[in-house]
């Protein structure tokens, strides 16, 4: 049985709301943000 190409839809990844830096120190590095957001969520 074969699905048809219609029920698989290409996931977009949104832009974030904020600057890869925006939660720089105290909180987490625009570093750690850039590798988690266009790394390992752009991963196809």
């Amino acid at each position: 049985m074969s699905l048809p190409a219609t029920l698989f839809k290409r996931y977009e990844l949104p832009p974030l709301p904020y600057s890869i830096n925006a939660l720089e120190p105290p909180h987490i590095s625009g570093q750690v943000i850039d590798v988690h957001y266009n790394g390992h969520h752009k991963a196809t």
